[in-house]
């Protein structure tokens, strides 16, 4: 089956799931690499960086004590309106 493109209308992805489970508590993570690497939280004697943002800070406080359980680097992006240009900025080459 085939998926088609939908014009969220300028709104981030997570508005929109966020409209469909009202009162959620909406923390966006896991979602910036292959899911194959989550069993490799280490590489090059150093950890691999999951970020996260939402709006709810225990619910955020939860996700980020799992990341630290699974030995990754936790990285909180603020909000979860914030995070969509921070992805955008993936492209850039940084200062070392």
């Amino acid at each position: 089956m085939a998926s088609k493109a939908v014009d969220l209308g300028g709104r981030h992805s997570s508005s929109v799931v966020r409209d469909l489970v009202p009162g959620a508590r909406l923390v966006k993570a896991f979602n910036h690499f292959d899911v194959s690497m989550l069993p490799q939280p280490t590489v090059s004697g150093g950890q691999r960086v999951l970020f996260y943002s939402g709006d709810d800070a225990d619910a955020k406080a939860a996700v980020r004590g799992l990341m630290e359980k699974a030995g990754f680097f936790p990285i909180d992006l603020a909000r979860w309106t914030s995070a969509g240009r921070w992805r955008r900025c993936r492209s850039a080459r940084w200062p070392a």
